[in-house]
Order: structure tokens, then sequence, then C-alpha cells
């Protein structure tokens, strides 16, 4: 640890935590959003039905079929720190931290200490990460155990692999694309790597190794198949669609939003120029160990991006290729312009600009943007007006997400737990009296501007902030 604190690139990382936390402070009471809303209510039923690992441990209506590990973390950090929004956010902004910390080390044990340092920086300033880093989601927590997972294979500490990749499994499905892309990673350098004299016998044990966590947590997934009668949800296989024009369209617009929207094009940008100088230059600095680490990267980068564009779109599920995507960058701009170091200080402060200047870009309300807070803060006003007005037992019709905010009272939008709107309906019918919509989601659109044309719907009051709003209309 002290050869950490004699580290000055350590000591960034560690002011740079504290600015961060500090940045995050104001978000940790916000009430859940989206999501969150199913993962509180999994957190909670397994805070209050035992911290158990089997795939029981709560309702697969409410795990959706994930491996309960994340919930069991949780919620094993709710029995320390209280059930209260607050603390239960700490959590994940805890797993965000130690992913920094870990993207810091990965980074200066491959490349360097600078490198390790601006990745930190960059990584921070995406608003992909500020916005996800206090959700209660599993997206940060499997960025975690991905870089971490990666750093262990590229570092050949088998026993901390091992470990970290079963963690990585346990969290989420999608942890198998890491594996995968070892295994890739591993035949390349088989094939093709002529200074590798490495006998087939050597390779193929090498190939066990890295698929070790995949054995182990088989056996939760068989033991999800004797309990269910499915290894994966089935509801999550049926929302995958492997029609090539579908994927092709997902796998645009995720590529654009990791390389080109919130100003990663000009991260982008400079990516490309200093590949091209760093073959002008005939720079020959790159060491074996951050050749692979690249080429492991970028096959990490690709296969996830396609594995994302087979699901349902949602661009938090891509939040943990983007810490490999920065390290990767800011590597090859470091190295490209090694000797020009008036070059390489102007480039990086560019980025780091522009990253910061988008964090005050709150273009819409989802989740991947700091623009969430915006429409929580309208949804939680028009709770708060519903309850003034003592519509509790009033016919309401609304969106997903505000029939949730009017009757869960662990989403934390009602003043009182114990009082909740009674009749909160899907769908419009002949007893409804209100109707709530707003941007968030649109599936009330069509009804409510037909009635309007209509004349039967009375605005009684409206609520904006930014790019969000919502609408309350009595029915006439």
């Amino acid at each position: 640890m002290k050869k950490y604190f004699s580290d000055k690139y350590f000591l960034g990382v560690l002011v740079l935590i504290i600015a961060f936390i500090i940045f995050k402070i104001p978000y940790l009471s916000l009430p859940y959003y989206w999501d969150e809303g199913w993962f509180s209510y999994a957190t909670h039923a397994m805070y209050d039905n035992g911290l158990r690992l089997l795939p029981d441990a709560i309702p697969v209506e409410l795990s959706r079929g994930h491996p309960v590990l994340f919930h069991f973390f949780a919620a094993a950090w709710m029995r320390i720190f209280g059930t209260s929004i607050i603390a239960s956010h700490t959590f994940p902004l805890f797993l965000s931290v130690c992913l920094i910390l870990v993207l810091y080390i990965t980074a200066k044990k491959i490349f360097s200490p600078e490198v390790g340092f601006i990745s930190c920086i960059v990584f921070s300033l995406q608003q992909i990460f500020l916005a996800q880093s206090s959700f209660l989601l599993l997206e940060v927590m499997l960025s975690l155990f991905a870089v971490l997972t990666l750093f262990a294979y590229l570092t050949s500490k088998k026993i901390l692999y091992i470990l970290s990749g079963t963690l990585l499994l346990m969290t989420k499905e999608p942890g198998i694309i890491v594996v995968i892309s070892i295994g890739l990673h591993q035949l390349l350098l088989f094939l093709f790597d002529k200074q590798n004299h490495k006998t087939f016998q050597q390779y193929f044990k090498e190939l066990l190794i890295a698929t070790i966590p995949v054995f182990i947590v088989s056996i939760y997934f068989s033991i999800q198949k004797i309990m269910f009668g499915w290894f994966f949800f089935p509801l999550h296989l049926a929302l995958m669609n492997y029609d090539i024009a579908v994927v092709l369209s997902k796998l645009e617009t995720y590529a654009a939003y990791l390389f080109i929207y919130y100003g990663r094009n000009v991260l982008s940008l400079f990516f490309i120029l200093s590949i091209i100088f760093y073959f002008i230059f005939r720079n020959k600095n790159m060491i074996k160990i951050q050749q692979q680490t690249v080429l492991l990267f970028a096959i990490f980068i690709v296969a996830f991006l396609f594995f994302a564009s087979l699901n349902f779109f949602s661009p938090r599920y891509i939040l943990c290729v983007f810490a490999p995507f920065v390290m990767i960058v800011v590597f090859i701009i470091h190295s490209t312009f090694i000797n020009h170091q008036w070059v390489k200080v102007s480039i990086f402060i560019i980025i780091i600009s522009v990253s910061g200047y988008y964090i005050t870009q709150r273009k819409s309300n989802a989740d991947h943007n700091l623009g969430y807070a915006d429409a929580v803060s309208i949804h939680q006003q028009t709770v708060k007006f519903c309850e003034s007005e003592n519509l509790f037992n009033r016919n309401i019709y609304a969106h997903f997400l505000m029939r949730m905010d009017l009757t869960n009272p662990i989403t934390g939008y009602l003043e009182n737990s114990n009082r909740r709107f009674n009749h909160v309906s899907e769908k419009y019918n002949l007893k409804t009296e209100y109707i709530i919509q707003s941007n968030i989601e649109s599936e009330t659109y069509t009804l409510v501007d037909s009635l309007k044309k209509a004349g039967k719907l009375t605005l009684i009051k409206s609520f904006k902030k930014n790019k969000a709003w919502t609408e309350i209309y009595k029915v006439n």
C-alpha cells in the first residue's frame, strides 16, 4: 500500500474519487427510477427473506432469471447500513469507486501510471457512468468484475481470474462475453503469434483454466433448471432478435453511442489520428503485453456490441465496454505522442474538456444520462400533487413508471408509505377519472390525443423541467 501512496498518479486518482463522490451526493437521495423499481423490489425481497445465493432466494419475476449475486450483496449492504434509499444507493457508489480503482491499477500495471490516471479522468466524466454509478442496477458491478477478470487474465493471476470470473458470471449472463473474448484471444495468439512457442497441450490447458468460471457457474444454472424448468429466463430469450437487419441496426446505434455521442466523437477522432501518426512516427515503444491487451480489449468491445445487439436495446447495457475503450484510446494517444509532450497534453486537455462539457448537457431522461434526475423531480412533483388533491381512491390511468410511483412505497415517491393510490390502472376504461402522462413513456400518447380532440379531457396540472414533463388530465 505504501508504494501506491508514493505514486503521484494514484494520489491524483484519490482526489478524483473524492470529487466524484461529492458530485454524486445530491443524487443519492433520489427515488428509484426506471428498472431500479424492479431491482429495489428484488433487493428488499432478498433482505426480507434472508440472504441466500440459490435461484429461488427471490421470486423469479423479480430477479428476471438473473443470478442473484447482486441482490445478495446489496441486501447484505442494507443489513449493515439500513434500507433507506440513500443507504442502498451508496452500494453502487461503492462499486463505482472500486471500478475506478481497478481501472487505474489495470492501466498502470499494463500501460503506465499516467495512462491509468488519464483513463480514470476520462472514464469518470462519461455521462453513462455518472448516471449509473448510483443506480441499484447490475451494470456497474458487471463492469467492475469484467475489468478485474481481464486484468487477472492479462497478468496471469489464475486464482484472481477464477474468483473474479465466477463473480462476473454470477452477476449477469452477458459476462460470458469476457470469457469468450479471452478464448478467442488465446486462439489468435496460438495461431498467428510467431513468438508464441506454446504446444497445443499448453494452449489447451490455458483454455481450460479460462473456462473454469463457466463450469462453476453452470452449477447455479443447472439448479435453476431443476427448480424452474429453464436455464435462462424465457421472457429474456423471447426478447432476443436474430434478424440480421434488426441486429445491424442495433449494432449501428450502439457503435454510434460508444464512439460518437456525448463528445466521444472527439475521443474517436484523436484515436484514429493517433493510430495514423503512430505508424508515421514509426514508434516501437509498445511491448508485447500491451499489444496483447489492445487486441483483447478490441475483441471484447466488438464481441460485446454484437451480443448486445441481439437483445433488447438499452445503452446502459454496454457500460462495461467503456473502461476498456477508454484505456485503449488513452494508451494509443500516449504512445504515439510520447516524444511530443505538448501535443499529448493538448489532446488530453481537449478530450477532458469536451467530456466535462457534456456532463452539463442533459439531452434525455433515460438512465444513461444525468437528465434522469429531472424526470425523477417531475415525477415527485406529480405524485405530491395527486396526494394533495386526495386522489387515493380515484380511478387513474397512467404509464408503467407512474403506476409504480403511485402504488409502490419502496420506490420512494409516496410521502406516506402506508397510504398509496388504490385504483391505478394500465388500461383506460369507462371508470377512468384521471389520466397522467409524461414524456418518459409514450403508451398514453395516442389515447390522450384522441380524447383531447374529442373534448373529453381537461388539463388540471403540468410539470416541466428541462427535457422532462408530465401532464395530469381530468376526464370530463
